[in-house]
């Protein structure tokens, strides 16, 4: 059940070094100021924070959650070993991937531990790896990871995102499993009792459909099977622009922010409107994940675009 929306601030997040202590303080202040937000999403990359889950503990806003994405580690552990996912077929690329993750839920249970309550909500996995050359993935391995992971989970829900799949002819940003291979990995994972459900990202799906209707028809669609746990509004660039190509995962903003992207208020609204009450309330987490085409050093102007993008969900959730 959506208790407050849930900020991918990361995406706008200044460029580290220069992030020093002072400025990442200032940084959460900031971000606990935009009403209607509650929580976080962060990312894994062999740990949650550079300086460690308990560092992250003390610049959490009272009461929010905590959402972690792995796909930085799925895109780190792929770079090395194109073997590397949790829906590896190979045996030894499948064990690494969740090897990873349960470290991310190791440090998700010290963050937990130093702040007295269950703050993290939800992982995010990824059907990783992209099925090239000698390369495999399927969803009977994915589902074999989730239920690996359950008891090193504790109840904390394993929700598999959707990335672009490997589409013949399409030239893709992440090509993982489809959609649908997803979601029968995630059933058979239920089956035998792994806390789990699917998430779609806004801009992904849209990458995948070169259309602002793919992320309509992917969240219909896991609304129908009963899965649908989570959603994140990016922006896709269908043409280049301030953050780059054409049809890449930059997490753009609003049209109103960015010429070249395909989300709008109506495509956010259309989106919402496809959830029907029952998944309302399996819902964990419900937010935005932007950048600042601009680039601005100022954090209110940094913090700009993804306002309005949290805006643009409450508006959107008033009107259903």
């Amino acid at each position: 059940m959506i208790d407050g929306l849930t900020l991918g601030a990361y995406a706008a997040e200044p460029r580290r070094p220069a992030f020093d202590e002072r400025s990442e303080r200032r940084w959460f202040q900031a971000l606990a100021a935009i009403e209607g937000a509650r929580g976080l999403e962060v990312f894994f990359r062999g740990t949650l924070h550079p300086r460690g889950p308990e560092h992250l503990a003390q610049l959490l806003p009272e009461g929010w959650h905590l959402v972690v994405t792995a796909l930085p580690q799925a895109i780190a552990g792929s770079a090395t070993d194109p073997r590397y996912g949790l829906a590896s077929s190979d045996a030894d690329g499948r064990r690494a991937a969740v090897d990873d993750i349960r470290r991310l839920l190791a440090e998700a249970r010290r963050l937990d531990a130093v702040l007295g309550r269950t703050a993290v909500r939800a992982i995010e996995l990824h059907s990783a790896p992209r099925a090239v050359d000698s390369v495999s993935a399927d969803a009977s391995a994915l589902a074999l990871s989730l239920r690996e992971l359950t008891d090193a989970a504790e109840g904390t829900a394993l929700i598999v995102e959707h990335c672009d799949a490997l589409l013949a002819g399409q030239t893709p940003v992440k090509g993982y499993l489809s959609l649908a291979a997803e979601q029968a990995a995630v059933a058979e994972a239920q089956a035998a009792g792994a806390v789990s459900g699917q998430s779609v990202n806004w801009g992904r799906s849209a990458i995948e459909g070169r259309s602002a209707r793919t992320p309509v028809e992917h969240v219909r669609q896991l609304v129908r099977a009963g899965t649908l746990s989570g959603l994140m509004f990016s922006g896709a660039p269908a043409t280049a622009g301030a953050l780059g190509a054409a049809w890449d995962d930059l997490h753009n903003p609003l049209r109103s922010d960015d010429p070249a992207s395909l989300l709008d208020g109506d495509g956010v609204r259309m989106t919402l409107d496809e959830i029907d009450a029952a998944s309302w309330e399996r819902m964990l987490f419900l937010g935005a994940k932007v950048q600042d085409p601009e680039d601005s050093v100022e954090f209110e102007h940094r913090l700009a675009p993804l306002r309005r993008a949290i805006g643009a969900i409450s508006a959107g959730m008033e009107k259903r």
